[in-house]
């Protein structure tokens, strides 16, 4: 095997990842991941090796050695961070479609436990766990309320689209995951540090204010961009940039979407049947146009919460699923007309499909 010629057990992991990946920089991929410190990462990592030592103990038996099993591990559950938001369904379901992909993503991996001696089966068995346990961990850990998250990714992506934020970032070298990462996380910070009843601070005192309390409280996306050796003054700046952004548009927000979903109701109402078919239920002509709006801005928040999937039909079913499952206002509204929700469940979804399409 060939660990057996290397006396450096990380030399294996520098042959299968620049055999299987040819165009990328094992040290700079690795030195990306270590820039997001210990309270991330590592944080997860300390937390898995405490509880599931077992992993360790089976894995060890192979001669893998712990520097190998680190580092493959930060691997491993930077990728089910990065990308836990694409995956919907229980944690099992996710864990499975993460495991899928990473193989096909990052084969080196699996050909490095392979080189051990590592059976298959075992290989599954560990990564399906350590994925699980990241996933959960993930959930359960997350002190984010949903109203803020959902302004967040708003917020995201009018700075991305309307700033220089993200190309300055990208311009000291860090990763367009990694600055999606940062940017948010500030966006995030501001929004739950800001008070909307404030009317008497000024623009200039509160992002001053904000600001202060970000390097007062080191927080980890400060940290990270300091790793990347961008000097203090440009630091701030793009601080400045991205937190009175926020506070500007925060308020925007809301009126964005109300907009939108107004738009797309008449959109659904003077170009499709929708409303027709929605009276043949038995359903009063003045409560249609409220009922398509209700489920059109639902639709608008929730794909605002998750990055976009790559089919249209299987979000619309997701946000269908969610909306039946936690018994929206507007599924109860439908059951009190004496409506069957099996019945109207096409059109709910055509509902659905439709705005997703037609969202800007």
């Amino acid at each position: 095997m060939y660990y057996g010629q290397n006396p450096n057990p990380l030399n294996i992991v520098r042959y299968y990842y620049s055999l299987l990946r040819p165009n990328r920089n094992f040290e700079r991929e690795y030195e990306d991941i270590l820039r997001q410190g210990v309270d991330d990462i590592d944080k997860i990592i300390n937390e898995i090796e405490k509880k599931h030592s077992y992993l360790y103990s089976e894995v060890s038996k192979t001669g893998l050695s712990s520097a190998v099993m680190r580092v493959l591990m930060r691997f491993v559950v930077r990728y089910v961070v990065d990308n836990a938001n694409k995956y919907k369904g229980t944690i099992r379901q996710r864990a499975t479609n993460i495991l899928n992909d990473l193989r096909r993503e990052h084969a080196w991996i699996f050909f490095v436990l392979r080189a051990y001696g590592i059976a298959p089966r075992l290989i599954d068995q560990v990564m399906l766990e350590i994925i699980s346990f990241v996933l959960v961990y993930l959930e359960t850990s997350s002190h984010i309320p949903n109203e803020i998250e959902r302004k967040a990714n708003i917020i995201l992506n009018l700075i991305r689209d309307n700033t220089s934020v993200f190309n300055d970032l990208r311009n000291y070298g860090i990763p367009q995951r990694r600055i999606e990462h940062i940017v948010k996380g500030i966006i995030v910070f501001t929004l739950m540090n800001i008070d909307p009843s404030d009317i008497y601070t000024n623009m200039e005192e509160k992002v001053r204010n904000i600001l202060l309390k970000i390097q007062q409280d080191n927080i980890d996306e400060f940290k990270e961009l300091q790793s990347y050796k961008i000097p203090i003054s440009q630091i701030r700046a793009i601080l400045r940039t991205i937190i009175r952004f926020t506070i500007e548009h925060v308020e925007q927000v809301d009126q964005h979407l109300e907009r939108e979903a107004i738009r797309i109701t008449n959109l659904i109402r003077n170009t499709t049947n929708i409303f027709t078919v929605l009276r043949s239920f038995g359903i009063p002509q003045r409560d249609i146009p409220q009922i398509v709006k209700d489920i059109v801005y639902y639709t608008l928040q929730k794909s605002h919460l998750v990055k976009p999937y790559s089919n249209i039909q299987t979000q619309a079913n997701e946000i269908l699923t969610e909306m039946i499952n936690t018994n929206h206002p507007v599924i109860r509204t439908l059951r009190s007309y004496g409506i069957k929700i099996n019945d109207i469940k096409p059109v709910l979804r055509r509902i659905i499909v439709f705005t997703l399409r037609n969202k800007t």
